[in-house]
């Protein structure tokens, strides 16, 4: 898939099987975040390795979703996963030196 072929809208609910035997409060926060999730790490990562990314984060909360719940604000906690994820995924990007030697 390409940057002109990237669909964030694809795929992004949780399949009526799954969403029968999960948190029914982590089906509606999946469904809410997960465009702008993917969104951010196709932005990191390019389109190979976001839906992979996103599909890991997803995972944790999932993981740690009682104790996320907890949380006073579920975004504020949920967010830099995805970022952190992604950070730590993505190539170094190579920067130009900050100065040339003669």
């Amino acid at each position: 898939m390409t940057d002109a072929e990237f669909d964030p809208s694809g795929e992004q609910a949780v399949s009526s099987e799954l969403a029968g035997v999960m948190p029914v409060e982590y089906v509606a926060f999946h469904s809410q975040n997960h465009v702008a999730y993917l969104k951010y790490a196709h932005l990191e990562l390019g389109p190979a390795a976001a839906q992979t990314v996103v599909e890991d984060v997803f995972t944790f909360l999932l993981e740690v979703w009682p104790d996320a719940l907890k949380e006073e604000n579920l975004q504020a906690f949920a967010w830099p996963s995805c970022v952190s994820t992604s950070s730590a995924t993505a190539p170094p990007k190579s920067c130009p030196p900050l100065w040339s030697t003669p």
